[in-house]
C-alpha cells in the first residue's frame, strides 16, 4: 500500500464546545478550559466546492451551526454561528446552492430559509444581493399544513429560475420558486422519500431528479430537456430552430398529459443507483452490495455498463473519482485504484476481491458513527505550490535548495548538428591542451573517475557505484578497475539489484517523503480527489499527501524494485516512461550511470536522447560504451544512416578518450570500437 493520502480532523465538535474559563487558576496563574455543555453530535451535514473555494455546514443535534471556510492557500476558518435557535433548531434538511453562497434550509413545517453563509464567513466577497447578507431569510411559508420534510435539492433551470425542490414524509415533490416564494408545482409518490439528487447529462440539455424512498424503491423524473436538435436545410427552418434551441420544456410547465414528466420506476437489478461525476463526465452508479459489484452507466437509460469494478463486502457507501475509489466497509476507509478493481462478468476468475487493488486504508473505529462521505476537489496546483514551499524550508539539504535544476526535459539533440558538434570541439580543446601542456605527467593531473564500492558484493549481491576525484598516478591496475563500468555499459550486463516490495525497507516510505525533491523537480503533478467522512462526534478530510508521480519517483530513487514503481503507476494510470526518464537523469547526475542506462531502457526514450545526457555530463567513455553496445545489438533495428552517424560518435569518443589517456587504452575499448 501506499501513503498517497492524510486522515485529517477539521471539524472537532469536543474542541468547538470548549471555552476558556473567567479569570486565573490559583495553581499556575493560567486560563485553563473547561466543559461547558457535553458536545453534541452532528444532525445534517452540507458541502459546496466552488473552484478554490471550499464551504461545509454542520447542523449540530442542538440546533448550533458550524461552518468550516477555506479559500486557495489561506488558513480554513471553522466559527459556530449565532443566528435564531428558532430557525435553526428546527432544520430538519439544507443544501447549497450551484455557486456556494446560500444555504436553503427546510424546517418541520415546511417553510424555507435562506442564510447567507459565504457573505458571513467572508466579508469582502462579492455576491449577487438577491436576499439580505446579514440576516436569514424567510423565501417560503406554507399556508397548508404539510408533512415534514425529509430532503431537499437546489435545481436552477435553463431559464436561470431558482427552484427549491422538498421531499416529505407523504411522498410529495414540493417545488417552490425561491424567489416569488410561492408553489409552483407538486409531484407524488406512493413512499416516503428518503434521498433526492440531481442529474445532468453530459450534453447538458436534460435534467433528472433521483429519487430515492424509504422502502429502497428509486425513480427517475424528468425535470427538464431543451428540444431535440434536428439536421434543417432551408433558411426559415434554420432560423425556426435558432428559436426553438434558445428555449426548453420544463416540469413547471407541462401539461398533465405530457408523459415524458412522471416519475419513472428504476429496475433493482443494478442495486442502489447514485449520481456520479468522474473522468470529465455525468456518470450513474449501481452498487449492487449482494454480489460486491459497481457498475457504471453512462445516461438514465441504463442499459449497458461502461464499467464494472469489483468491491469488497459489507460496503456501505462509494464515491467514484478519475482514478480512486473511496469506500467505507468494515470501520475502514478504503482507497481502491478503478484500474486495478475493474471485472467482468464474463471472468470467472473475477468473483472475488483482489486485495492488491487496495491503495491505502485508514480505521475508522473509534472516530464514531460514518454518517457520510463527500467529494472533496483540490486546485490542480496543490502538490506544485507545496512542494515550492518545501523547498523554501531548505527541505533535506538546505544549501542545495534553492540551486535546484528546473530544466527536467532534455532537449533532444540531432546527430548532424548537435551531438558531433560538441563531441569535436571537445577534442579539439584536448588536443589543444596537450599540445600546450606537452609535457606535463598525469600524477599532477585530477581525473574525475567512477569507482566501484565492491565491499561485500559478494555477500550481498550488491554493487553500488560513486563519483569521486583521485589525484593519482596512473596505473593499469587503478584503470581496469574504473573501467569495470564501461565494460558492464558495453555488455549490456549491469547488474541492477533493487529493493523487493516484501523488503524491510518499505515500512520507510511510510515515514519518509520527498526524497526525490531536491533533485527532480516536477512540471506536472496528478491531484487526486479527496473526500469528507463525516461521523456523529467530527469531520474528517482525505486529501492527498502527496502526488502520485513524486511519490513513484521517491520509490525509485529509495531504490525498490520495479514490481512496486510499476505497481504504482499502473494502479493510478501514470506515465510510466516519462517518470523512468527522470529516473534515469537523475542517477546520470548522480554518476550511477548503470542504474541510469537501466532506467533509460525501460523508459524506451531514443537512443539519441541517452547519448546527449551522456556527452553533456562528459561522460565521453560512457558514450562510447554505450554506442558500442548499440552497434553490435543484433535486437536493436537501426538504418544504415544511423548506423553511420553512431559510428561518427563512436569514432570521436574514441579519439578523446585516447588523447586524455594516450597510455592506458584498456584492450576492451580497442575491440569494442573496432
Amino acid at each position: 500500500m501506499y501513503p498517497l493520502f492524510e486522515l485529517a480532523k477539521i471539524v472537532d465538535l469536543d474542541l468547538l464546545y470548549r471555552i476558556p474559563s473567567k479569570g486565573p487558576t490559583p495553581v499556575d496563574g493560567t486560563e485553563q478550559a473547561m466543559d461547558v455543555l457535553a458536545s453534541p453530535e452532528v444532525k445534517l451535514f452540507a458541502s459546496s466546492d466552488v473552484g478554490e473555494r471550499s464551504l461545509l455546514a454542520v447542523l449540530c443535534t442542538d440546533g448550533s451551526l458550524v461552518v468550516r471556510y477555506s479559500t486557495g492557500a489561506a488558513n480554513p476558518i471553522v466559527h459556530r454561528l449565532d443566528w435564531s435557535s428558532a430557525v435553526t433548531s428546527k432544520i430538519v434538511a439544507m443544501t447549497f446552492d450551484p455557486s456556494g453562497t446560500w444555504l436553503l434550509c427546510a424546517i418541520e413545517n415546511s417553510y424555507l430559509f435562506v442564510l447567507p453563509v459565504l457573505c458571513t464567513m467572508d466579508s469582502l466577497v462579492k455576491v449577487n444581493q438577491i436576499w439580505d447578507v446579514g440576516d436569514v431569510s424567510e423565501v417560503f411559508t406554507c399556508k397548508v399544513a404539510k408533512a415534514m420534510p425529509t430532503s431537499l435539492v437546489w435545481w436552477n433551470t435553463f431559464s436561470d429560475v431558482y427552484i427549491g425542490i422538498i421531499g416529505n414524509r407523504s411522498g410529495e415533490l414540493v417545488f417552490i420558486d425561491l424567489l416569488k416564494g410561492k408553489q409552483v408545482g407538486i409531484v407524488r409518490l406512493s413512499e416516503q422519500v428518503q434521498q433526492m439528487e440531481l442529474v445532468n447529462n453530459n450534453e447538458q440539455s436534460s435534467v433528472y431528479l433521483l429519487i430515492t424512498t424509504s422502502v429502497g424503491v428509486q425513480y427517475k423524473l424528468l425535470l427538464e430537456r431543451k428540444y431535440e436538435a434536428s439536421p434543417r436545410r432551408t433558411l426559415a427552418e434554420k432560423f425556426t430552430y435558432f428559436l426553438r434551441q434558445s428555449t426548453s420544456e420544463s416540469i413547471l410547465n407541462a401539461s398533465e398529459v405530457n408523459v415524458h414528466f412522471r416519475p419513472v420506476r428504476l429496475k433493482p437489478c443494478s442495486g442502489r443507483i447514485t449520481s456520479e461525476y468522474a473522468k470529465s463526465r455525468y456518470l450513474l452508479a449501481g452498487h449492487n452490495v449482494k454480489d460486491g459489484l459497481f457498475q457504471i452507466y453512462d445516461n438514465m437509460n441504463m442499459e449497458a455498463p461502461l464499467f464494472m469494478y469489483r468491491l469488497p463486502s459489507n460496503c456501505q457507501q462509494v464515491l467514484l473519482t478519475d482514478r480512486v475509489m473511496h469506500v467505507v466497509s468494515d470501520s475502514q476507509l478504503l482507497i481502491l485504484s478503478n484500474q486495478q478493481s475493474e471485472t467482468s462478468v464474463t471472468i470467472s476468475s473475477n468473483k472475488h476481491f483482489k486485495e492488491e487493488s487496495i491503495a491505502q486504508r485508514f480505521s475508522l473505529a473509534r472516530m464514531g458513527r460514518v454518517l457520510k462521505i463527500a467529494k472533496r476537489s483540490y486546485p490542480f496546483y496543490l502538490h506544485e505550490r507545496q512542494e515550492e514551499a518545501l523547498l523554501q524550508q531548505g527541505l533535506d539539504d538546505p544549501s542545495n535548495a534553492h540551486r535546484v535544476v528546473r530544466e527536467l526535459a532534455t532537449k533532444q539533440l540531432t546527430f548532424d548538428e548537435d551531438i558531433i558538434k560538441i563531441l569535436r570541439e571537445k577534442c579539439d580543446r584536448k588536443a589543444n591542451t596537450i599540445a600546450t601542456d606537452g609535457a606535463a605527467t598525469c600524477d599532477t593531473v585530477a581525473e574525475s573517475k567512477v569507482i566501484v564500492e565492491e565491499g561485500d558484493a559478494n555477500k550481498t549481491g550488491e554493487v553500488s557505484f560513486s563519483l569521486q576525484r583521485e589525484v593519482s598516478k596512473a596505473s593499469a591496475a587503478s584503470e581496469e578497475e574504473a573501467d569495470y563500468v564501461d565494460q558492464a555499459i558495453a555488455s549490456g550486463n549491469l547488474g541492477i539489484m533493487r529493493h523487493g516490495s516484501s523488503s524491510e525497507f518499505m515500512s520507510d516510505i511510510l515515514h519518509e517523503a520527498f526524497s526525490s525533491l531536491p533533485s527532480i523537480r516536477l512540471q506536472h503533478h496528478s491531484v487526486l480527489t479527496g473526500c469528507l467522512v463525516v461521523t456523529t462526534k467530527a469531520v474528517y478530510e482525505c486529501r492527498p499527501r502527496i502526488s502520485p508521480e513524486r511519490m513513484f519517483l521517491d520509490l525509485t530513487v529509495d531504490n525498490y524494485d520495479n514490481e512496486v514503481t510499476e505497481q504504482l503507476g499502473v494502479a493510478l494510470g501514470l506515465d510510466l516512461y516519462r517518470l523512468y526518464e527522470l529516473a534515469a537523469n537523475f542517477y546520470m547526475k548522480q554518476g550511477q550511470f548503470c542504474q541510469a542506462i537501466h532506467f533509460y531502457q525501460l523508459s524506451k526514450c531514443p537512443y539519441s536522447r541517452v547519448i546527449s545526457n551522456l556527452v553533456k555530463h562528459d561522460h565521453i567513455g560512457k558514450t562510447l560504451a554505450y554506442v558500442s553496445n548499440l552497434l553490435a545489438n543484433s535486437k536493436v533495428y537501426l538504418v544504415m544512416s544511423d548506423r553511420e552517424r553512431l559510428a561518427n560518435v563512436a569514432l570521436m569518443c574514441f579519439i578523446y578518450e585516447t588523447m586524455a589517456s594516450p597510455t592506458s587504452s584498456t584492450a576492451w575499448m580497442m575491440s569494442s570500437f573496432q
